[in-house]
């Protein structure tokens, strides 16, 4: 398991637009943070925004994939199945932590939307599931998987979205203590399912929709 994500995080240097990409992420994740600022924490598109960085492993390992060097080592299967599972985990573990710490001075600042606050993050953690799912699926099915992603948010955001900000049903009734543990084991079984799903599908084609339209041309 170190192994694996020792060699990951080795792996993505070497990457197809890293750059960009860590870019991309960077704008992401701070107009996540402005956006869960203005709103108090209590919506959870802002910290959905946030998560996006434990999105950018899976891509930058795929764009490896498709090289000839990838396709004769013996981590072959390891780059499409393992690796990306225990690098999202990995980085999801901190950013998550990150978020809780946000939630809690949130909460400390503004104690009326108590339930709110508290209530997001349990829902972007509920997201990471399908996430977890999408990555697996994603880079062999691109169009299948963005319309189930897709239709998933829209769900989530108008379904327990709306259970949420109106401070009433199960997530909002959380502690912090129990939304906290709730996370990390959303977190945990978002990485399980990942590493499953990809493992199922390892021998699909990579789909070419789903690299940059500089890297479709080698598949």
């Amino acid at each position: 398991m170190t192994a694996n994500l020792k060699m990951g995080f080795r792996l993505m240097r070497y990457a197809f637009g890293i750059k960009m990409n860590m870019v991309l992420v960077i704008v992401l994740a701070v107009c996540g943070l402005l956006f869960d600022f203005l709103t108090h924490g209590t919506v959870f598109i802002g910290m959905f925004l946030l998560s996006a960085f434990s999105m950018s492993p899976v891509q930058l390992l795929y764009s490896i994939c498709i090289s000839n060097a990838a396709g004769a080592s013996p981590w072959r299967k390891r780059m499409q199945t393992a690796m990306p599972a225990l690098l999202t985990f990995f980085i999801n573990i901190i950013v998550f932590t990150v978020m809780i710490i946000i939630k809690m001075v949130e909460a400390w600042l503004f104690p009326e939307d108590f339930a709110a606050i508290w209530g997001c993050l349990v829902g972007v953690a509920m997201l990471q599931v399908l996430v977890g799912i999408y990555n697996g699926v994603g880079y062999k099915y691109f169009a299948l998987s963005l319309v189930v992603m897709y239709v998933a948010i829209v769900v989530v955001n108008f379904g327990v979205g709306q259970i949420i900000r109106e401070g009433w049903g199960m997530f909002a009734s959380l502690s912090p203590a129990v939304s906290i543990v709730f996370i990390y084991g959303s977190l945990l079984v978002a990485a399980v399912l990942q590493y499953v799903v990809s493992l199922a599908l390892y021998k699909r084609p990579l789909s070419k929709w789903a690299q940059g339209a500089a890297m479709r041309r080698y598949l």
